[in-house]
């Protein structure tokens, strides 16, 4: 069974080296695998989840708070929105994209595509100005014979505060989407370790071993808790499950990956993950 990770961080939105987008390194990724799978004939069980991270400023949170307080629909503006130890305030986001896949791999693309493109409209983000003229989304991605797509004019349909980022007009939140450093990668694998924590139940034989894929447009160096770092290396040890990052951009000139383990007082400590 594999899980592939999918980090849309705010990098997944700009260009790399060559002026390629680090979507479009994404996808020409995932056709070379299934093409590969394709030609072995492999016999996998394949799930994918996009993941990212929003950030909020303080002022934002603090009206929210006041709102909450004043009426009970507001405030789920304020829902899932955690305080790290630097006193940063997020929401993180998931989404599943294929789930226990076992054929038919390039069909996949089409969906996969559709997602990478709407992932941003779902995360309280302003929409990213490098996403692609509307006529080539709707042509490419939404496989509408190039009619429909949800973007009008020739570009790209902005937040419906108008604004492009802060506190919304309509009473929404408006955050930042974070790096690739400081996403939520620990909390997206710690989630598919809880469906391999019983994998000795019910087990299909035809497959085995699991393996957890995440493809990140970063250089795999992450800002992470210290307790959840600790307790995700335990995790991984007793379930004997494989995990490899994928890294978009080009290797750094040291060893990776690398984790910033950042405990309650904010400190940090640099390290290396021997699992």
């Amino acid at each position: 069974h594999i899980y592939i990770l999918v980090q849309m961080s705010e990098e997944m939105w700009q260009f790399d080296e060559k002026g390629e987008l680090y979507t479009e390194k994404a996808i020409k990724f995932f056709r070379v695998l299934f093409e590969r799978w394709n030609a072995l004939r492999v016999n996998h069980t394949l799930t994918m989840c996009l993941f990212s991270r929003t950030y909020f400023s303080a002022d934002d949170i603090a009206g929210a708070d006041d709102w909450g307080e004043s009426s009970s629909a507001s405030s789920s503006r304020a829902d899932g929105i955690q305080r790290d130890a630097k006193g940063r305030f997020y929401r993180d986001y998931y989404r599943v994209v294929a789930h226990d896949e076992t054929s038919e791999w390039l069909n996949l693309l089409r969906p996969i595509k559709k997602e990478f493109f709407r992932h941003s409209s779902s995360t309280d983000c302003p929409a990213p100005s490098t996403l692609p003229h509307s006529d080539y989304c709707s042509r490419t991605y939404d496989g509408n014979g190039g009619k429909g797509g949800g973007r009008r004019g020739g570009r790209v349909r902005q937040p419906r505060d108008g604004s492009g980022g802060g506190g919304g007009g309509d009473g929404e939140l408006r955050g930042r989407n974070s790096t690739a450093t400081t996403g939520n990668v620990l909390e997206a694998i710690n989630l598919a370790l809880l469906t391999l924590e019983k994998w000795y139940y019910d087990r299909d034989v035809t497959r085995m071993g699991q393996l957890i894929i995440v493809v990140t447009p970063g250089t795999a160096v992450f800002e992470v808790d210290r307790k959840l770092s600790e307790a995700m290396k335990q995790r991984i040890i007793e379930a004997a499950v494989g995990l490899d990052f994928i890294c978009l951009s080009p290797h750094p000139l040291h060893v990776a990956p690398l984790f910033n383990d950042i405990g309650n007082d904010g400190e940090d400590q640099w390290r290396l993950p021997h699992w």
